[in-house]
């Protein structure tokens, strides 16, 4: 709460630990998480930047949230800095997420496992303190034929919230007639939607420099 107002943050960011893709990957999956430089099987996950550029957001992350920043946004600091900026309860998106779902050549079961160990983490994440994080789930639009399953298994978590990215993948828009059954689900279940902008170069430089170190 801040001058007696209480503050929602609709667009907070967990930046997911390295290590966690593996450890919450299904064991057939296992051998597409991501390496600590931000690889899939030896390819590059996101583009690459100047040094420049990178330190430079890295500098700004670590000034701006120091707390956050050398506890590898845990989920105690990610609470801690809320607290600290009057913030009652966030709304969580990825970070590194968004980047892997961008890939459209991935294969769609790879980008479903990918999604299930995110939400899996997510949950658990959240889990320290319920009350003030707030999940937002993530939805497999490289596979439109099993995007309801995921989507059910989500509000069974007792979620009210999932994001998209507005990218075309495999050539869908969302619009595609292949993705209405998961519209009349949302519309039914009354669950929101929110579609996801673009990173900004200094929040991809950060990122990468973070899972570099």
């Amino acid at each position: 709460m801040l001058n007696g107002y209480s503050i929602i943050d609709a667009d907070s960011h967990v930046i997911e630990p390295p290590s966690m893709w593996a450890e919450y990957l299904e064991p057939e999956f296992k051998q597409f998480a991501p390496s600590a430089d931000m690889k899939i099987q030896g390819e590059d996950i996101v583009k690459k930047v100047s040094r420049q550029v990178r330190d430079k957001a890295n500098k700004q992350m670590m000034q701006a949230h120091p707390n956050a920043y050398f506890q590898s946004y845990n989920v105690k600091s990610h609470v801690q800095e809320m607290m600290q900026m009057g913030i009652d309860l966030a709304f969580l998106y990825p970070t590194y997420g968004l980047w892997l779902w961008a890939i459209d050549t991935m294969q769609p079961e790879v980008a479903g496992a990918f999604i299930r160990a995110y939400n899996n983490w997510l949950k658990d994440f959240c889990s320290y303190a319920p009350d003030r994080l707030k999940r937002v789930g993530a939805i497999n639009l490289h596979a439109p034929e099993s995007i309801v399953d995921e989507f059910h298994r989500i509000v069974d978590f007792g979620w009210k919230a999932v994001f998209l990215r507005p990218n075309p993948v495999k050539g869908r828009l969302l619009s595609d007639s292949a993705y209405e059954p998961f519209w009349t689900e949302c519309d039914q279940l009354k669950i929101a939607v929110d579609i996801t902008k673009e990173l900004t170069v200094v929040y991809q430089a950060e990122l990468e420099y973070y899972f570099s170190r």
